[in-house]
Formats: structure tokens, sequence, C-alpha cells
């Protein structure tokens, strides 16, 4: 397929998710303040117990978001791949068919939620709920993508989602849908 060179850059969920039990581990020992040979943190220094704790729980949910932020674009990645192998390997199932129509007009400009998810959705059986699960939490990809400056009326689903239910999303789809990485 011409303008496409994969890099091979994209994340595994078990990178990911070794990266966030690291980061996560390592901001527990940075903000304990339990042993009294330990030596303190400067930036913490004349902090109450409860503004370490506050603090904490703002880091925690910062390394949440972008765990999730990288899940969710290691998804998009693998989909992508898929599509691409597809395209070029000219598989005869149904799929690779309206895939090879879909890049006939599209290219590589294929929407991830427009196209190969909804052609998906009307290609397999038994995975919708998992598809319009990822539908669903790309909503919240795209809000924390964006800023999360606004607070989303026609979204108010992202709300549900955390580290670990994005997590486990990403395990279910990457189980249940076929998809070709190469």
């Amino acid at each position: 397929m011409s303008g496409v060179s994969l890099s091979d850059e994209h994340s595994s969920i078990e990178e990911v998710e070794n990266y966030f039990v690291v980061s996560n581990d390592a901001l527990y020992d940075f903000y304990s303040t339990s042993s009294i040979d330990m030596v303190i943190p400067a930036r913490l220094i004349g902090l109450t117990k409860d503004e370490i704790e506050k603090e904490i729980k703002e880091k925690q949910l910062m390394l949440e978001r972008m765990c999730s932020l990288e899940l969710l674009a290691a998804l998009e990645a693998r989909i992508k791949i898929d599509y691409i192998h597809r395209v070029k390997a000219r598989f005869k199932d149904n799929l690779s068919r309206d895939f090879r129509q879909l890049h006939r007009k599209k290219q590589n400009k294929a929407s991830l939620v427009d196209d190969l998810l909804y052609l998906r959705k009307k290609n397999t059986n038994g995975n919708q709920k998992e598809i319009n699960e990822l539908i669903n939490a790309i909503d919240y990809r795209n809000w924390l993508a964006h800023g999360r400056y606004w607070i989303p009326k026609k979204a108010a689903h992202i709300n549900k989602y955390d580290y670990l239910s994005i997590k486990t999303l990403a395990i279910d789809i990457l189980s249940k849908l076929d998809l070709i990485e190469g």
C-alpha cells in the first residue's frame, strides 16, 4: 500500500501495563513518608499528610489518564495495521473485501470509528458489544487527547472510564477480534 510505512513503534498492552505498574510504584515510593530514616524529598517538606495524599491522588489520576490514552492509541494502531495488512494481502473474507473497497475510496485516510469499526461491526458475529464499547472509549480518548478543557455533554459516558476499565477493554478487544499484525 502506498503512503504508509509501518514504524513498529506502537505499544503493546503488556508494555503499557508494565509502565503503569512501575510508575505507580515509583509514585508511592516518592511520596512515602512512613519510614523514620527516610530522606524526605525537598518538595514535600512543609506539606501536611492530607496535602501529600491529595497530591498522590492527583498524580495517580494523571498517570491513569496517560496510560489510558496510550492503551487506546495502541488499540487504534492494531486496528489500522490490521486494515493495511488485509488490504495488502487481499484476503477473501467479507471484512477484507469491504476494507479493500474502503481503501479504493479513502486510501489511508479511513476513519477509525466511522469506517474501520463500522465495517468490523457489520462483518463480525458476536463482537458488537466490544466494538460499541471501544467506540464509546474513543470519546474518552478524544477528550483526553484534546485537553480535557470541556465538560462532555454529548459524551457523558466518558466519566465511567478509568485505567482499569480501558485495560480490560483492550484485553477483550485484542482477544476477541481477529486482528492481523504482520
